[in-house]
């Protein structure tokens, strides 16, 4: 069996032969040409991996496309402060699960400013009853009422799951005025020159991943992964960047269906402590 890989433009990738060639993991290289012919695999071009990137991947928007989504992401940064004169280590983490079917969700937020403070907050909700589980320490905990943690049970009266999310969210933004995150414009823009670009696709998966590798005019190395499905939209996205002294890593996963699994804890001591 012959089979030709190809972008949607008829540009050849890659040409397999053998008994089954869609049971492997093809390793593909995009600089070939040629007609197409026989039976085909379309990989998506560098645009439609770049242009998933543009789409509204927030909570508000992966709703658009299913009443069950979620997401997940973490920015993680080694770097050193002259101010501080030491390194630090700083960690921002959201994961965001939604089944507006069953008026449910499930936000959890953790931010981790080595050493001086680190926070979580977690908010489950289905229908009126609300789990939290919170906790915070660090050496700058005094400074926002004192190292904590707890979990409780308390009821949302007029339950708005959107709004929970929303309230969540906005509260640990505040957070992420405390770095500064570095400059990632290089893959953001067009295709640099200097950049390698490997596409690989996933016959048992359906998706296609396409990783890119650069070291810029300062001599930073970044790479970055972006996998798509077989609609090409985004099911997740990785880079990390170093200069030998810092590092910065980001990471994005989308969640569908039945990935999205929202239990609240009955047996948590109840308050009346209101919900934000």
């Amino acid at each position: 069996m012959l089979v030709v890989l190809a972008d949607r433009t008829g540009q050849m990738l890659s040409v397999l032969s053998g008994p089954e060639p869609q049971a492997r993991l093809l390793q593909l290289r995009c600089h070939l040409s040629t007609e197409l012919i026989g039976d085909c695999i379309y990989l998506a071009s560098i645009d439609a991996f770049m242009t998933s990137m543009d789409k509204e991947m927030g909570i508000h928007g992966l709703l658009e496309d299913s009443p069950k989504a979620g997401y997940s992401q973490t920015i993680a940064i080694n770097t050193f402060e002259p101010d501080m004169g030491m390194q630090i280590e700083v960690t921002i983490s959201e994961q965001v699960m939604v089944d507006m079917n069953n008026n449910s969700v499930y936000v959890h937020t953790a931010m981790s400013y080595v050493p001086m403070i680190t926070m979580e907050y977690t908010h489950i909700q289905v229908g009126e009853v609300v789990n939290i589980h919170y906790s915070m320490g660090g050496m700058m905990a005094a400074q926002v009422g004192g190292a904590d943690s707890g979990s409780y049970q308390t009821r949302d009266a007029t339950p708005n799951i959107l709004e929970a999310i929303d309230s969540v969210i906005d509260s640990s933004d505040s957070g992420d005025e405390m770095i500064e995150l570095p400059d990632t414009g290089d893959f953001n823009n067009d295709m640099p020159d200097n950049a390698t670009t490997e596409i690989t696709y996933n016959s048992a998966e359906g998706t296609q991943k396409m990783e890119m590798h650069l070291i810029d005019e300062d001599g930073t190395e970044m790479t970055m992964n972006i996998e798509i499905d077989e609609n090409e939209n985004l099911v997740s996205y990785s880079m990390h960047s170093s200069n030998g002294s810092d590092s910065m890593s980001m990471h994005y996963l989308v969640m569908w269906d039945d990935a999205i699994v929202i239990e609240v804890d009955d047996t948590l001591p109840r308050t009346s402590i209101p919900v934000w």
